[in-house]
């Protein structure tokens, strides 16, 4: 998860089907997308609520310092 437009860029070139028979592997996500990331691997709201509810005390955490 990233919102910069380069790095997003750079897997989505990484992932097209001409120079990745595995395509379709990737997929990269701008951080206000967590949810839409979590839908994507099958979470269940159990496991959305943990996530967020952990991304949201990471953010406080690394705030104060």
């Amino acid at each position: 998860m990233t919102d910069s437009t380069f790095v997003r860029g750079v897997i989505a070139g990484m992932d097209a089907p001409a120079l990745n028979p595995l395509s379709g592997r990737y997929e990269v996500f701008a951080k206000g997308q967590l949810i839409a990331a979590l839908r994507k691997l099958d979470a269940s709201p159990l496991e959305e609520r943990a996530a967020v509810a952990l991304v949201e005390q990471l953010r406080q955490t690394l705030g104060q310092r």
